[in-house]
């Protein structure tokens, strides 16, 4: 409940708003992936789901995934296994059973989980260790609005926030 309190702010509209301009520059390049593909029936959804993602790791991480060109990357092809995963697991009952959930998918779970938090505690990592080099800072730049992952960062030292806080707060978002 403190660490909702202590984030709360960080969703404001106001500070929402300035993440505008990255999702307009992902959606542009969603505009130009699907040029080539004018006159042609395509199923849109993957397209959609990979610009979301570019998104949501620009504006939360403060990293460029770049999934809209490279589909292939582990850590996009990890999120749509894993959100397979659980839509498999919530629509078929005897996956609902602990003991054949884990003699059946426990595994794959598992290795999609060490993809996707490894993912996120190398972009972690990388992000505290730019702070510290002085690379980044965590003061606003005019008109540039700081990555989730950077704010929970700041708020670390003042918070006492653990690295695992910090990518739970990620993956979550």
């Amino acid at each position: 409940k403190s660490r909702r309190r202590m984030l709360t702010p960080t969703f404001h509209f106001a500070m929402l708003d300035g993440y505008v301009e990255k999702m307009d520059k992902h959606a542009q390049v969603l505009v130009d992936v699907l040029k080539d593909k004018v006159g042609q029936e395509l199923d849109i959804f993957p397209y959609v789901k990979r610009c979301a993602l570019d998104i949501i790791c620009d504006t939360a991480m403060g990293t460029e995934l770049d999934s809209q060109h490279d589909p292939n990357h582990p850590y996009v092809r990890a999120v749509g296994q894993f959100n397979e995963l659980a839509r498999e697991h919530s629509l078929t009952w005897y996956y609902w059973l602990p003991i054949v959930w884990y003699f059946t998918k426990r595994t794959e779970e598992t290795r999609l989980l060490d993809i996707l938090t490894g993912f996120t505690k190398k972009v972690i990592a990388d992000r505290i260790s730019k702070h510290q080099s002085g690379e980044l800072q965590f003061e606003d730049k005019k008109g540039k609005r700081k990555a989730f992952l950077d704010m929970l960062i700041e708020m670390k030292k003042e918070n006492s926030l653990t690295d695992d806080d910090i990518r739970e707060e990620v993956d979550t978002f």
